[in-house]
């Protein structure tokens, strides 16, 4: 059960617009175990995030099919909230 497990409870819905605070409750209960707060713990060999230079959209198919140990977090978030995740890692860049 890695990524902040396997539950599918999920804020938005797959039409909705997800906001920041959404997608950092989003990132915290599902990446920030491997991921740290700030994107820079890295256990479990996870990048840390603040040193990424991935697109979006690489960063959005990374979220959806997962890589490694990530696993991927289709049908446990909806796009809109994969997006929005993708979106909010964009913070972590130094």
């Amino acid at each position: 059960m890695g990524c902040g497990g396997t539950e599918t409870h999920s804020p938005a819905g797959a039409g909705e617009e997800v906001s920041e605070v959404q997608a950092r409750a989003l990132y915290i209960r599902k990446c920030s175990l491997c991921h740290g707060d700030d994107g820079k713990l890295m256990a479990s060999k996870s990048p840390d995030l603040s040193l990424s230079t991935l697109a979006l959209d690489k960063r959005i198919a990374l979220i959806t099919y997962g890589k490694g140990t990530m696993p991927g977090q289709k049908g446990l978030l909806n796009s809109a909230e994969i997006r929005a995740v993708a979106r909010y890692i964009e913070r972590f860049r130094e």
